[in-house]
């Protein structure tokens, strides 16, 4: 709950409002849940958040961001991955649009589309 409340020489007024805060919108799991993706803001006005965790030891991970037309803007490989990996991808200067993140990994392969405004 937020109250906000404003008091002049001649009366008080105050606004109460309940907020919730939410988790990133791009949470996934993969490889049978064992490898937590999140990708965030998504949509997003330029610096996209990316981050992996899992709680084993997954080898031979390859993380690419694309464009529409399949040009690698992003290629990151992470021989082995125990714990956490983050970065921040800088998408400014590019076209606004559609981008793809794709996550391949032993288990298997995520995408999720991105939309840069």
């Amino acid at each position: 709950l937020v109250k906000l409340t404003n008091t002049n020489a001649v009366c008080t007024n105050t606004i109460s409002r309940q907020l919730t805060i939410a988790a990133p919108n791009s949470v996934e799991k993969a490889n049978g849940g064992e490898l937590k993706i999140l990708a965030y803001p998504n949509p997003t006005d330029g610096m996209l958040n990316i981050a992996l965790e899992t709680a084993n030891t997954i080898k031979n991970i390859d993380i690419q961001l694309t464009d529409a037309n399949g040009t690698v803007i992003y290629n990151k490989h992470l021989d082995e991955l125990s714990g956490s990996f983050a970065d921040k991808i800088n998408l400014n200067g590019f076209a606004d649009g559609a981008y793809f993140l794709t996550v391949k990994q032993p288990g298997g392969k995520y995408s999720k589309k991105i939309i840069l405004h």
